[in-house]
C-alpha cells in the first residue's frame, strides 16, 4: 500500500511542481510587467527622437552639399553660360542652362573634382547660337 501511495506521490509531483512553478512566472511576469511596458515606451520615444535626429542630420548634410555645389557651379562655369533652372536632391543635381556650347560646359563639370556621372540633354541651338540643354550630375560625396 505504501508503494502505492509513494508511486502516485511520485506522478503527481511532475504536475504538480510544474503547476507552482507557472504560478511563480506568472507572478513574476505581472510585477515585471509594467516597468516592461514603461522600457517599452521609452524605446518607442527614443526610436522616434533618433529617426527625427537622422532626418535633421541629412537635411543640413545636404544643405551643405547643396551649396558646395553652387559655389563650385559658380567658379567652373564659364561667364557666356547662364543657369535657367537649378534643382537639387539626394546628392544629385539637375540643371538647365544656356552657353555658347553644351560640350564645353559638360568637359568642365566633367573635370570638377565635385561633381561625377555629368550628362548633358535636351541639347537644342536657339538663332542666337546659343545652347540651351539640361545637365544631370551627381556629387561625389566623402564617405
Amino acid at each position: 500500500m505504501l508503494t502505492i501511495v509513494l508511486g502516485l506521490l511520485l506522478a503527481v509531483r511532475e504536475p504538480y511542481q510544474l503547476t507552482a512553478y507557472a504560478s511563480r512566472i506568472d507572478a513574476e511576469i505581472a510585477r515585471i510587467a509594467p516597468v516592461a511596458r514603461e522600457v517599452s515606451k521609452q524605446q518607442s520615444e527614443l526610436n522616434k527622437l533618433s529617426e527625427r535626429y537622422r532626418a535633421l542630420s541629412a537635411t543640413l548634410q545636404n544643405r551643405d552639399y547643396n551649396l558646395e555645389a553652387l559655389r563650385e557651379l559658380t567658379r567652373t562655369l564659364p561667364t557666356s553660360a547662364w543657369l535657367t533652372n537649378y534643382s537639387y536632391q539626394d546628392a544629385g543635381i539637375t540643371v538647365s542652362a544656356v552657353a555658347d556650347s553644351a560640350s564645353e560646359v559638360q568637359k568642365l563639370l566633367e573635370d570638377s573634382a565635385l561633381f561625377k556621372d555629368v550628362q548633358t540633354s535636351s541639347v537644342t541651338r536657339d538663332a542666337k547660337g546659343k545652347d540651351h540643354f539640361i545637365l544631370k550630375m551627381n556629387i561625389e560625396v566623402p564617405r
